[in-house]
């Protein structure tokens, strides 16, 4: 199973990176306090692949807050931190439950690279309720918009009313704005999706 969550990671001199992260964990993993090992899959050449390489530490930070994964995949947000309490990656202020953890093997020789992990701290902050429809239309679309060199624009379309009408009858102010900041990224690179159908 796949969770859609946001990973902090640091570099030599401390900086701090976020990144949106689909992580692996076990189909039976109901109970999150259970999780005891992740798996990622990363790209060489971005922050997390050099961070985890480099550092070895992670934090896994789970949270309903849609704006935080439009702006840290399309705009390199940085965001509020909160001290960690057994690795020195920051976690992120605000995340509703966080995994600490150390990486234990990293194979660097696929790409991408797969990447083992296991939980050395869990802590439930504020409960973790999953995304609502609209929350996932906009982790959707911000995905698809990560990917936009790759794909043509009509297959951005296929989905894109579906995502907007959703967002539109479904979520809250919070979301409008998110689903608004994806469209503010294909605009600033030369692709208006407000005359998309």
């Amino acid at each position: 199973m796949i969770i859609e969550t946001i990973l902090s990671s640091i570099n030599k001199k401390g900086e701090v990176n976020f990144a949106p992260m689909g992580v692996h964990i076990p189909d039976h993993a109901i109970n999150l306090s259970k999780v005891k090992e992740i798996c990622l899959y990363l790209y060489s050449g971005s922050h997390t692949f050099d961070n985890l390489q480099t550092t070895l530490e992670g934090v896994i930070n789970l949270t309903n807050d849609v704006m935080a994964f439009v702006e840290t995949a399309l705009f390199s947000t940085s965001l509020p931190t909160a001290p960690s309490r057994l690795v020195h990656p920051p976690r992120m202020a605000g995340a509703k439950t966080i995994w600490e953890f150390s990486v234990t093997d990293f194979h660097a020789s696929v790409e991408p690279a797969k990447v083992l992990g296991k939980i050395k701290y869990y802590e439930e902050l504020a409960g973790f309720s999953g995304l609502c429809r609209a929350q996932g239309a906009v982790l959707e679309a911000a995905i698809a918009a990560t990917r936009w060199r790759w794909m043509t624009r009509s297959k951005i379309e296929e989905s894109w009313a579906q995502w907007r009408e959703t967002v539109e009858r479904t979520g809250g102010s919070r979301e409008q704005e998110a689903f608004s900041r994806v469209c503010d990224f294909f605009a600033q690179n030369g692709i208006d999706m407000g005359d998309a159908k």
